[in-house]
């Protein structure tokens, strides 16, 4: 789990980045390019967790309701992914 919102609950603050968060009853266009462009942001600061600790095999990125990733790592990845700044949780199994 990352620090950032997900797209529908971002409500902007990052320079680039307009705000994603859908008005009251309605929903999230994933074609609108300020989704787009937010969920490539969120998928980059994933990116950059992982290198930050020598891993490359993500699985999947989460953005839309949930900001994070899955991905294959070692004991040893997982706990230095925990101390990485940007990151909030993580679950191993």
């Amino acid at each position: 789990r990352m620090k950032d919102m997900p797209v529908t609950a971002y409500t902007g603050g990052i320079k680039g980045y307009p705000a994603t968060k859908p008005r009251k009853g309605q929903k999230i266009d994933p074609l609108d390019s300020k989704v787009v462009g937010y969920m490539g942001y969120l998928a980059g600061k994933h990116d950059a967790a992982l290198k930050a600790v020598g891993a490359t095999k993500k699985v999947y990125d989460y953005g839309y309701v949930f900001n994070g990733f899955a991905a294959d790592l070692t004991p040893v990845q997982a706990e230095k992914l925990a101390t990485v700044d940007g990151v909030l949780s993580g679950i191993s199994r």
